[in-house]
């Protein structure tokens, strides 16, 4: 049997036109909520989106750690130096911040900066519109964990602020408009200590747990908090303020050193008893840590790694000094779990080796956590 699906006629073609031209009057099919997508009207609504609000403020933590931290931390230090490879000019700035060369299109310098603010403006909106968030009266325990854990991102980043740049804008309240933000100056970092710094790390103290299990693993704690904000004192020689703290972490019995200073590194033992903080990361989903990489010797092909992983150009970067090599007693363990000696054609080359457990298979990489040098 034959069936008509469909029929277009002229007098079907002059309907379809008077609608059409009737609905292109209309502008209301404008004025719509994409349908998926959360506004600025619709999104400060659930305890779950404030949960989801806070989760960038964790990743551009562990952005930092496998980049900037140690490009304005150890690296330049008298502790490690680079090979400069003349082939390879796009580390150009990773050179600039051995050499104390700054500015906002240098590597570490602009990714703290950058990362900072990013994170700063995120956890002002949380701090901003927590308050309007209906939680039932037996969550409300959950919205002053997620204030302290904002608290808490927003604290470590005037931390690193401070200690980088010393002083910079200080922004407690969201920064909506492009004028808004380049009316920004600096302020003291004094400011920064007092207003954000002390306070937001105060208030994760008290209120964050002092253990994560399961799937939190990884969330700020109060011991995180305690030794934050220690660092931050001793970033001002005030000793007193932070010996306190300090006491605490120990004395609170969640904390251990390990028996083997090399282990507190190894990718199977992850968010061990050593481990203060860490930032969670998870090769499954595309985020292994492949930044040591280019701690690699230069020129050491696969035999530092014992696997696939091939020292590529960037390599060579952060490697030790014959003065930090120097700086340990010769029958100090730390100094083989943290240096290791290539010695290709009798050259003596250091390389960092904390990270390194070959043989590293490049389909595999990546550790389940990083732990921040605190």
């Amino acid at each position: 049997m034959n069936k008509t699906l469909y029929s277009v006629t002229v007098r079907g073609i002059g309907c379809l036109l008077a609608l059409t031209l009737a609905t292109a009057c209309s502008h209301d099919f404008l004025d719509r909520t994409p349908p998926g997508s959360y506004t600025f009207a619709n999104f400060w609504e659930t305890p779950e989106q404030i949960e989801q609000a806070i989760i960038p403020g964790y990743a551009s933590l562990r952005g930092l750690h496998s980049g900037a931290i140690w490009q304005l931390g150890e690296y330049r230090s008298d502790n490690t130096t680079f090979t400069q490879n003349l082939n390879d000019n796009g580390a150009a700035s990773l050179w600039d911040d051995d050499i104390f060369v700054s500015g906002a299109n240098v590597g570490g310098s602009g990714s703290v900066w950058n990362a900072s603010y990013g994170a700063i403006s995120d956890m002002n909106l949380v701090l901003a519109n927590i308050d309007e968030v209906p939680f039932a009266d037996s969550e409300e325990g959950l919205r002053e964990q997620y204030r302290a854990e904002a608290r808490f991102i927003r604290g470590f980043h005037y931390y690193l602020l401070a200690l980088n740049f010393g002083d910079a804008p200080l922004t407690l309240e969201p920064v909506l408009t492009e004028d808004a933000a380049l009316a920004l100056d600096r302020d003291p970092v004094d400011e920064l200590y007092a207003q954000a710094i002390i306070p937001d790390l105060a208030f994760a103290i008290e209120t964050l747990p002092e253990l994560w299990t399961g799937s939190d693993v990884g969330r700020a704690t109060a011991g995180a908090a305690r030794m934050v904000l220690a660092k931050a004192h001793f970033a001002r020689r005030d000793y007193a303020a932070a010996l306190p703290l300090l006491n605490e972490i120990v004395e609170s019995g969640t904390y251990r050193l390990l028996g083997d200073f090399r282990s507190v590194f190894a990718p199977d033992n992850s968010n061990n008893d050593e481990i203060i903080f860490a930032g969670q990361f998870d090769a499954g989903a595309g985020q292994g840590s492949a930044f040591f990489f280019s701690w690699l010797p230069l020129n050491s092909g696969a035999d530092v790694s014992e696997g696939t992983i091939v020292a590529g150009v960037r390599a060579g970067i952060n490697r030790p000094t014959r003065d930090l090599w120097d700086a340990y007693e010769d029958d100090d363990p730390r100094r083989g779990a943290t240096i290791g000696v290539y010695v290709p054609r009798g050259d003596t080359i250091f390389y960092p080796r904390k990270y390194i457990f070959p043989p590293i298979d490049g389909g595999s990489f990546g550790f389940a956590r990083s732990p921040w040098p605190c």
